[in-house]
């Protein structure tokens, strides 16, 4: 592309090139390695999102498998356990003040009444070693 207006010995050289036989060779080439040019770097970008695409696909394939929810194994390979679903019970079973303190050893816990109601208080093993010490 000519940027001046007058013509000078230069100008005149180009276009006598220009106007050769050889020049519409090489518009053609360069044509032709701008256009292969251009499909390579279409064809990187259409591969380079359908690998997005399918990563993400994997991705979140993946995160969906990892949270669904698993069947039960058992516990031992090839046995299988019975479930029994009958409920355990509870035996809550209440102390007397003398089996109470006979489970600790003499010393370190201590029956008291606070505001009127009975507690059972354990008391530090160096207390313990030294007695309760009533003031």
């Amino acid at each position: 592309m000519k940027t001046h207006p007058d013509p000078d010995d230069d100008s005149l050289l180009l276009d006598a090139v220009l106007a050769d036989e050889n020049w519409a060779a090489l518009d053609a080439s360069l044509r032709r390695d701008t256009l292969a040019s251009l499909r390579t770097q279409r064809r990187r970008r259409r591969l380079r999102a359908g690998a997005i695409g399918f990563g993400t696909a994997a991705l979140a394939l993946g995160a969906a498998f990892w949270w669904m929810p698993r069947s039960p194994r058992p516990v031992f390979p090839g046995k299988e356990v019975a479930f029994s679903p009958t409920p355990c019970t509870v035996i809550i079973r209440n102390f007397t003040e003398d089996e109470l303190l006979a489970m600790f050893p003499k010393g370190s816990c201590v029956f008291a009444e606070v505001d009127g109601k009975t507690r059972f208080f354990i008391l530090d093993e160096a207390l313990a070693a030294k007695g309760l010490q009533v003031q």
